[in-house]
């Protein structure tokens, strides 16, 4: 049997002929079928937070704006708080949908080493530098292939 062999090692990741470690999982080369690079793209998560909290500022300025204006004769003098409050609430609910929107659109996607095991697929390393990604997975395959 041939000695292991190193044929990767970075900061967080470990490749040899017969491990495989990311990160703190260390993953035995004989127990792997598979290995893909597979990119994700950005989390429209903060979009959701974001237009969230507009709608919950726009209805409480909409909320605000109806109180404020209460009663409602037709001379009211505080007609103009409702209006005020409503088109605060619209600029909220639009600049935080805005910036959700540029975040998400800017953000740039992730590559992801999976790998396949007899257990199914684990996401094995993550990171925004495809040339990184695309060499760990280029050094798992090659450790695959010497395993036979």
């Amino acid at each position: 049997m041939d000695a292991e062999r190193v044929l990767l090692e970075e900061p967080g990741v470990r490749v040899t002929t017969t491990r495989v470690t990311l990160g703190a999982t260390t993953y035995p080369v004989a127990g792997l079928t598979s290995v893909q690079l597979v990119q994700e793209a950005a989390s429209f998560a903060p979009v959701l937070v974001f237009g969230g909290l507009g709608l919950g500022g726009f209805g409480c300025s909409g909320l605000f704006g109806l109180l404020a204006a209460q009663p409602a004769p037709p001379d009211n003098p505080n007609g103009w708080l409702m209006i005020a409050g409503i088109a605060a609430g619209v600029a909220v609910l639009s600049v935080a949908l805005f910036v959700a929107m540029v975040r998400a659109l800017l953000e740039p996607p992730s590559f992801v080493v999976r790998l396949g095991t007899a257990g199914g697929d684990r996401r094995g390393y993550a990171t925004r530098d495809r040339e990184r990604a695309e060499e760990i997975r280029a050094a798992i395959e090659e450790a695959v292939t010497r395993r036979g």
